[in-house]
């Protein structure tokens, strides 16, 4: 195993935009295999991301699973990286203004309360 930060990348002459669908494609293809996922912070939380090879040895002696050799043909390996490399579209998130208009379907907190004491004063007058 061995762990790599994107700014190693970056200091090997690949350029920041290529490298994301780089490793999609190695992983597709069946090279590398993510052993344990990074994630960008600040200094005391950031962590690089882990990879290991399925075609070398490594220091945990685990089994080698040439992945790789699954692929029978350059069409269905031309296949894996093309799709590997389209850009990954993350899932968006509504802006905080329409999380808030949007009170019908999620009243916040305090209209909660304003509605359940509202109950509470019909149910009253009801009696």
């Amino acid at each position: 195993m061995f762990r790599i930060a994107l700014n190693d990348f970056a200091s090997y002459g690949i350029h920041r935009h290529a490298i994301a669908p780089a490793i999609r494609e190695a992983v597709a293809l069946g090279f590398i295999k993510i052993t344990r996922r990074g994630r960008a912070g600040n200094a005391e939380f950031r962590q690089a991301t882990w990879y290991q090879t399925t075609f070398l040895n490594n220091t945990d002696h685990e089994l080698l699973t040439h992945d790789w050799r699954s692929i029978r043909t350059l069409d269905q390996a031309k296949a894996l990286a093309a799709e590997a490399r389209k850009p990954q579209r993350a899932v968006r998130r509504p802006a905080r203004r329409e999380r808030l208009n949007d009170e019908e379907d999620r009243p916040t907190p305090r209209v909660r309360e304003r509605l359940d004491d509202e109950d509470r004063q019909r149910e009253r007058l009801d009696m």
